[in-house]
């Protein structure tokens, strides 16, 4: 996976997180923590740097949604 597709995936959910859209937000949040995931397996992301930006996500996911 490559570093920029990350940073796309993660772009796109949190776009929709901050429009408050929670059911076109969820399926991308989901979307950017696998790929997040896979990163981290393959080794371009740090595997605790994958924790945090996955951490921050839901975060920011769950704040939306109130």
């Amino acid at each position: 996976m490559r570093r920029s597709a990350v940073k796309t995936a993660i772009k796109k959910a949190l776009t929709a997180v901050q429009q408050a859209n929670r059911e076109a937000a969820l399926p991308l949040v989901r979307q950017a923590e696998r790929a997040i995931a896979r990163a981290a397996l393959k080794g371009t992301l740090h595997k605790k740097n994958a924790r945090r930006k996955i951490s921050r996500l839901a975060k920011a996911a769950a704040k939306s949604s109130k």
